[in-house]
């Protein structure tokens, strides 16, 4: 019986006979053997026997041909100890052994993209940019977006991890952070923080809110407020003081207001009134996704724009409100106005600060 590397490649009358064999496993599995009485059951192991010996060269091919995934490997090692048989079987071994030898046969069959060629994918999206530095990624997520099964994902991620070009914390599998990512954040909250200024939230002479409320406004931490507060000075936007708020300068109102943002006709969703136990789920998980920065998908975004109509519903009911809500509401009107950026951190973050005008409102 010829072999080659990868089951799709194999001649069509050798991937019959794989068929053939996995569904006679399979009835052995299910104690359907060649006909009643002792003489049938002790013909089980001999032929599952019979089997393994006929493909397990095949399935030694496919171990050697995953060399460049040590995590694949120790796969197809565990598959193969598995599949042995007992020289002297009990009766409970020729069950315990064609579940394994069927697993066997079933990693055989397998035609999709390998461990090796999915760590590729994902190593080439975190040199791109589609998977930025401080980015989680799930399994179940990534195996969605590249349209493969989530193990032979699991056992890349198990390969890129062992390589450094995923790491692990906390239970999580993530891209490796860098510096850069705090600074791309500040500029992006230091972005929301000009238009604000813009559309007369904090006009000239007034002050920001303390750096706390900023970060508890956005969701980030204090290094990032600091980031983005430090940007704003240095064009000349705001003057910070010790122990008082910025004071906001001259300079901001002459900044141009920035075009609010809409979806897409194909990309809105049907209009209905949302409850408020939903707005409190969905903003729930936005913050969740954020705090775990649990990386979004471009299919995802969509429904992000939920989350906006879910804040829009809101800024109906509290339109004529004065007080705290009223700038609660001021602010988060520039927020649902403002462009989502990308599929990766930023839209995180920003969704976050969706998710958390919704709750001021709510």
């Amino acid at each position: 019986m010829s072999t080659t590397d990868r089951p799709d490649a194999l001649p069509e009358e050798t991937a019959r006979s794989l068929v053939e064999a996995m569904a006679e496993v399979a009835r052995i599995r299910r104690g359907r053997d060649a006909g009643p009485g002792p003489q049938a059951a002790a013909s089980s192991p001999d032929r599952l026997g019979q089997i393994a010996a006929a493909w397990i060269p095949a399935a030694h091919t496919r171990r050697d041909a995953a060399a460049s995934s040590p995590s694949d490997q120790a796969r197809w090692d565990q598959l193969l100890a598995k599949a042995a048989l007992d020289p002297a079987p009990s009766t409970r071994a020729p069950r315990f052994t064609a579940d394994a030898l069927h697993a066997l046969l079933t990693a055989l069959a397998d035609t999709s993209p390998t461990a090796t060629e999915i760590a590729d994918r994902i190593t080439a999206g975190t040199r791109t940019g589609r998977y930025q530095p401080g980015v989680a990624l799930a399994a179940p997520v990534i195996a969605a977006e590249l349209q493969v099964p989530v193990a032979p994902v699991k056992i890349a991620f198990g390969d890129l991890t062992a390589s450094g070009v995923l790491v692990r914390a906390e239970e999580r599998t993530a891209v490796p952070a860098s510096g850069h990512e705090e600074t791309v954040r500040g500029r992006y909250l230091a972005l929301r923080l000009q238009a604000q200024m813009a559309y007369g939230l904090y006009p000239p002479g007034s002050t920001l809110p303390k750096g706390t409320e900023i970060g508890r406004q956005y969701v980030v931490a204090d290094p990032v407020v600091r980031d983005a507060l430090g940007q704003l000075e240095r064009e000349g936007l705001i003057q910070r003081r010790p122990a008082k708020p910025p004071l906001v300068l001259d300079a901001a109102g002459r900044i141009s207001a920035p075009p609010p943002c809409v979806p897409a006709s194909s990309g809105t969703p049907p209009v209905h009134r949302f409850t408020s136990a939903q707005m409190e789920r969905s903003a729930a998980a936005a913050y969740a996704r954020w705090q775990k920065r649990l990386y979004m998908p471009e299919q995802y975004v969509e429904r992000e724009w939920q989350l906006r109509a879910m804040l829009r519903q809101l800024l109906q009911r509290h339109s004529g409100h004065r007080g705290p809500r009223a700038a609660a509401a001021a602010r988060a009107r520039e927020i649902e106005s403002a462009p989502l950026p990308g599929t990766t951190l930023l839209a995180l973050a920003h969704t976050a600060s969706v998710a958390a005008a919704i709750s001021d409102l709510l």
